[in-house]
């Protein structure tokens, strides 16, 4: 298990010197994601491998990094690194999708402002398992409000949905 997570957090180092303009995400970041993925998969050996993103798309943004989590010869699902807004700062999420592009992990990885904190509860962010990446998601009926994080709720429900068609239209590339 230490081995696997070794190869992973060297994998990502070499990914981020070779590309650092590409993956915007620093590499605590990615590595605390990459352990995550570990984690549910540590049944198999994975590689986790960069999608090449289509940069014309209307869904893409510079806060993308989209992987395929591949265990021996199949797909065993994928990684989404981005961020959205709060009220006044950038804040960094994961979201990890099984193969046919529904949610079964999520965690905001780094919350930098001083309100709207609670939009980092496990709790919460549980109701967006399950949740297959066609369906389009409405803050307030679909994803239960969040009093003190009304705007980074807002802003993760809808970066969720712009993600899940960027996900859709790349997941069969490479």
């Amino acid at each position: 298990m230490l081995k696997k997570t070794i190869t992973i957090i060297f994998f990502f180092s070499i990914l981020i010197a070779l590309s650092a303009e590409k993956y915007l995400h620093t590499e605590k970041i990615i590595n605390k994601a990459a352990k995550a993925a570990t984690k549910i998969w540590d049944e198999y050996e994975i590689e986790i491998e960069p999608l090449d993103l289509d940069q014309s798309s209307q869904y893409y943004s510079s806060y993308d990094t989209l992987f395929r989590i591949v265990g021996g010869d199949s797909t065993l699902g994928f990684l989404v690194l981005s961020s959205a807004k709060g009220r006044f700062e950038m804040f960094d999420f994961m979201m990890v999708y099984t193969p046919e592009t529904e949610v079964i992990d999520m965690r905001v990885m780094v919350y930098r402002s001083e309100y709207g904190s609670q939009v980092c509860s496990k709790r919460w962010l549980k109701q967006f398992y399950g949740i297959p990446s066609s369906k389009s998601l409405q803050y307030g009926s679909d994803v239960d409000a969040l009093s003190g994080a009304t705007f980074s709720a807002r802003s993760l429900t809808e970066q969720v949905n712009r993600l899940n068609r960027l996900l859709r239209e790349n997941s069969n590339k490479n």
